[in-house]
């Protein structure tokens, strides 16, 4: 496919606009992020210890969903009081109920299926950390959107991810499918 010079190319990141720059003219590329709302007031819950940890998006394998439980299993041997909720759905839903169950997490582990609107803002709100250990992104609008609610993240470096999170400035970078780190950085947290 050939550009004509009066055609651009918008992408969602600086990842993806290297990416195109090798098959397409680098000046026919423009980058436009995807937008968020800056709805949701800060967490009001900051004296209490963090207790809620939030996963918001498709339940599949590139999202690191599996990893993210097998930390929590581990982390919450340690920190009984914690939670994590999973705000969506996907092919995985069924496994992770199987390895919740057979870990005994069912009042520590819920599944709330995809939210939106108001329900998605309660979730914001309630959670104090939110985790996006994906495998591949591209510029994610569920750590966007918990950023914007003021919410701490660990999250991986990979794709549109490295546009928005600088690692120990403005949240946690692990790589991809590291239980170990996953679960360093949120005892870092919790300490």
């Amino acid at each position: 496919y050939i550009l004509n010079k009066a055609t651009r190319l918008i992408v969602l990141s600086a990842h993806w606009q290297g990416w195109f720059a090798k098959i397409v003219n680098a000046d026919k590329i423009r980058v436009l992020a995807n937008p968020v709302d800056d709805y949701l007031p800060p967490p009001q819950h900051s004296q209490r210890p963090l207790q809620i940890i939030l996963f918001m998006g498709s339940l599949e394998a590139r999202k690191g969903v599996v990893a993210l439980l097998d930390a929590f299993i581990q982390l919450h041997a340690q920190y009984p009081e914690l939670r994590l909720v999973y705000g969506g759905s996907g092919v995985l839903q069924t496994v992770l109920q199987e390895k919740i169950r057979s870990a005994n997490l069912e009042g520590f582990v819920h599944l709330a299926g995809w939210v939106s609107g108001e329900a998605k803002s309660t979730l914001l709100q309630q959670a104090d950390l939110f985790i996006l250990p994906s495998f591949s992104e591209n510029f994610p609008v569920a750590l966007l959107e918990a950023m914007s609610a003021a919410l701490p993240v660990i999250t991986t470096a990979v794709g549109g991810i490295v546009d928005i999170v600088e690692h120990e400035q403005n949240g946690l970078l692990v790589k991809p499918g590291d239980t170990d780190a996953i679960i360093m950085q949120v005892q870092r947290l919790l300490e």
